[in-house]
């Protein structure tokens, strides 16, 4: 597995070197370190785009085996047209893979406002929360149907973000995921992203990942961090004009995040073969 020349380190975030120290001198052990994956825009049409999806979730696997990721986030746009077979193929793929997937829509997993083929593929995986070693991850859905431009996050979406974070302890650590951009100034960003954001004021959030904008950014929130990624689709080209194609390989260690960006190297399209003339000489 070879890390692209261009890998992106997330700066630390969080808590104050004071009270790590002060949680030393306690005697307090520290909280366990971890390793996940993220990617986004995997837009699976056909039989190439499952192959792409394979090799890139073997370097996932190496990794895995190494102790470096507990599980996958995938930041929507699973498929092109929303279709089940899109699903399936993705499936295919997605049974190659040795870690937990987690998951959340975007726009094009729709087929207009109808997303039923997402969830019969991926049942409740809209609006959900899960904690692996004392830190919160939360999926929402960000979509709006199939609307890829000007597009806010529907009311019960909201609704579910804020009886959700009503319910947290404030100082346990966040990261979110959702497929709309969150960060000021980026692309395609979620309408009401600044209204989504303020739900989490006043909560430890550390970190957003997101795809949509096919292109890394960076933006700052508060002491938050909101990324996008560069798409893992053999189908689709980035939007930022980079060629390169990958996911990001997160570290947590105590209150930080660190990430780089892994590059997955295109799967060789096989050279069309000459059709034979089939007159006798």
């Amino acid at each position: 597995m070879s890390l692209s020349r261009r890998a992106f380190l997330l700066r630390a975030i969080g808590g104050a070197a004071a009270l790590r120290a002060a949680g030393r001198a306690a005697g307090a052990d520290p909280p366990p370190s971890f390793g996940f994956v993220e990617f986004n825009d995997t837009h699976v049409r056909d039989a190439r785009c499952v192959a792409f999806l394979k090799k890139a979730f073997a370097q996932i696997n190496d990794l895995a085996a190494q102790g470096r990721a507990d599980f996958a986030i995938l930041a929507g746009d699973i498929a092109t047209d929303g279709r089940p077979e899109e699903f399936a193929l993705f499936q295919d793929a997605a049974r190659t893979l040795r870690i937990p997937l987690h998951v959340v829509p975007g726009n094009h997993d729709h087929r207009g406002d109808d997303g039923s083929a997402y969830d019969a593929a991926f049942p409740e995986r809209r609006d959900y929360t899960f904690e692996h070693k004392g830190w919160r991850f939360i999926g929402f859905d960000s979509t709006d149907g199939a609307a890829w431009l000007s597009v806010s996050a529907r009311p019960a979406a909201i609704a579910w973000l804020r009886k959700t974070l009503a319910g947290l302890n404030r100082t346990q650590p966040i990261i979110a995921f959702t497929h709309y951009p969150l960060g000021p100034h980026v692309r395609l960003r979620l309408r009401n992203a600044d209204a989504v954001l303020g739900l989490f004021r006043g909560h430890a959030l550390k970190l957003v990942l997101s795809g949509h904008f096919h292109g890394f950014t960076q933006r700052s929130w508060g002491t938050s961090v909101l990324v996008t990624n560069r798409c893992l689709a053999a189908s689709r080209d980035n939007h930022d004009g980079s060629r390169e194609k990958g996911f990001l390989a997160c570290r947590v260690e105590g209150d930080r995040v660190r990430y780089q960006f892994v590059q997955v190297e295109p799967v060789p399209v096989p050279e069309p073969v000459p059709e034979r003339d089939s007159r006798r000489r």
